[in-house]
């Protein structure tokens, strides 16, 4: 089984505290013998500068990537992060969960719930949803 996980964050040895959770689904879907690609914006960065350089090389990566339709399964967190730049892509992905949680449940200001507004309303609903019990 081919998988892609896709996050705004990952871990680096530099910074391993970020986005732990999304590594160990890696390392659990490895261990039961699936596949598993990753397209992650790694948290290598230091400063401002290269945040923002990095999540435009992340937001590259997504829009440019035209092999989401060979994967069984995507796996996307924090999709509002990035929902206008896979938007097109869509159609084209099969087996889509997408993890609602924490900003994406509570936005904590005006901008996180505008994006997720926008998110909720023109993400398919083919997709799988999966969000805590609370």
């Amino acid at each position: 089984m081919r998988i892609l996980l896709i996050n705004n964050l990952y871990p680096t040895e530099q910074n391993p505290q970020p986005a732990a959770y999304i590594k160990s689904q890696k390392d659990c879907l490895e261990a039961a013998g699936a596949q598993v690609n990753l397209l992650v914006l790694k948290a290598d960065f230091t400063g401002f500068i290269s945040k923002y350089f990095n999540y435009l090389k992340f937001f590259a990566q997504l829009f440019f990537n035209f092999s989401y339709g060979r994967y069984n399964l995507i796996y996307l967190n924090h999709l509002p992060n990035y929902f206008f730049v896979l938007f097109f892509h869509f159609p084209f992905m099969k087996n889509v969960v997408i993890h609602w949680h924490g900003s994406e449940i509570y936005a904590p200001n005006s901008h996180n719930h505008w994006l997720n507004r926008i998110s909720y309303l023109f993400t398919p609903k083919r997709f799988y949803h999966i969000a805590p019990s609370e």
